[in-house]
């Protein structure tokens, strides 16, 4: 039973990296990332935070390479990384979203100083950020 179980872990975890592997466009990661993201709010809304964080976390594997500044697109060249036809405004708007609902489902969670650590992070992509600024604030009472 034990094997079997494992087994199957194994498969669905193969299964899932040469799903990942398949398309690398920005186009497609962005694709994936608003997967993962509708996937995470459902979770949410089932109020199953846990759960929730994993998918939201991984969001930001497919997304945090697609923000490359003007700047340092000037420095490195042709060596950086290829956006296509993502912009970099939807890569920060999905960064502070993601941050505020990983803010909120640590939160939930009880992990008050890690949810303030992501209100942190998403007001540095945007400073004017109200959700993040109210559940930062939330959780410093509960610190």
């Amino acid at each position: 039973l034990i094997r079997g179980s494992c087994e199957r872990r194994k498969n669905q975890k193969m299964e899932q990296q040469s799903e990942e592997q398949q398309d690398t466009s920005p186009e497609a990661m962005m694709a994936k990332a608003e997967s993962l993201k509708k996937e995470g709010n459902a979770f949410f809304k089932k109020k199953e935070y846990a759960e929730a964080l994993k998918r939201y976390v991984r969001i930001f594997l497919y997304i945090n390479h697609l923000n490359v500044s003007d700047d340092l697109k000037q420095m490195v060249g042709n060596r950086a990384p290829e956006t296509g036809s993502v912009k970099s405004e939807d890569v920060v708007k999905l960064q502070v979203v993601v941050n505020q609902n990983c803010a909120l489902c640590k939160l939930n969670l009880g992990d008050y100083a890690y949810s303030e650590t992501f209100c942190n992070k998403a007001l540095t992509r945007d400073p004017k950020a109200m959700k993040a600024i109210m559940i930062r604030g939330r959780a410093r009472l509960r610190l």
